[in-house]
């Protein structure tokens, strides 16, 4: 098989790999065209006596056609059995999306849609350099049927490059979310992934700024993403000397969330997952 379809879930990611699936595919899809305008081209030019070929011609046309759309519509009847198992069963996810992936030809839309549950398996597995690569690899291509995707895709980027320390992928990736048109529940996990880099780099006071309305957007997320928010900004009015505000927010923590994550929290390791990678999927 060629290296193009190596099982691209299971090894490491390599955009390259990708982008020669992405080839092979419209090549496969190209030469399937060619050589049918060929074969009617040549019923064309046989006249009226060829009325067998002709019919022959157009069943095998229609017969091609239907059997590559076929390809992508099992991918997408796949999808949901993959997605669900992101959560419960990533080897079966990993299996799944192995066999998925070297399918061939695949609509650039499915393909799309693959890619981006591996980076959001990768993502639950906080494999976050090799998710941000995904997510950065799929968000420099066209996604045509799949843009939908792109919303999560960069808050995934920005997640993942704040856990690997990488401020300024995590703030053009933000930039762009400011600049997407995002459901509700994107826009709080933008309002959250910002405060974390605003902690990060060292800007407490735009952190601790309008901090009441931070918290009652906050109020929306589950409740260790809460929790983050709260210790987030509670750091953030530490270092601006709110120190009442500090005590209160860690107190609504404490509430919030377990004692691990507490002590996580405290020590100032806020990525909880941020980011939604499953519970929103059946959506996507």
């Amino acid at each position: 098989m060629p290296e193009t379809h190596e099982d691209a879930a299971s090894a490491p990611f390599h955009e390259s790999a990708m982008r020669r699936q992405f080839l092979y595919d419209a090549a496969v899809r190209w030469t399937a065209a060619a050589a049918m305008l060929a074969l009617v081209a040549y019923v064309m030019a046989t006249g009226p006596g060829g009325a067998l070929i002709s019919g022959l011609t157009v069943f095998i046309v229609a017969g091609a056609w239907i059997g590559m759309g076929l390809i992508s519509a099992r991918t997408l009847r796949d999808l949901p059995t993959i997605t669900a198992a992101i959560q419960t069963d990533p080897a079966a996810a990993e299996a799944g999306l192995g066999d998925a992936l070297r399918r061939v030809p695949l609509a650039a839309w499915a393909r799309v849609m693959l890619y981006h549950r591996l980076a959001v398996l990768r993502h639950r597995q906080q494999r976050f350099a090799e998710a941000g690569r995904v997510c950065a690899a799929l968000l420099g291509r066209p996604m045509g049927a799949a843009r939908n995707l792109r919303p999560h895709l960069l808050l995934m980027l920005a997640e993942a490059a704040l856990e690997s320390g990488d401020v300024v992928t995590a703030y053009h990736a933000l930039l762009d979310l400011h600049h997407t048109r995002l459901s509700l529940s994107e826009a709080l996990q933008r309002m959250a992934l910002q405060t974390r880099y605003e902690v990060a780099i060292g800007r407490y006071d735009a952190a601790a700024r309008d901090a009441a309305s931070k918290v009652s957007l906050a109020e929306l997320l589950p409740a260790a993403q809460c929790g983050a928010v709260h210790a987030m900004l509670a750091a953030a009015a530490q270092h601006t000397a709110q120190d009442d505000l500090a005590r209160r927010l860690w107190a609504r923590v404490e509430l919030l969330c377990t004692p691990q994550q507490v002590d996580r929290l405290k020590a100032g390791g806020f990525g909880v997952g941020l980011v939604q990678t499953t519970e929103e999927l059946t959506e996507l």
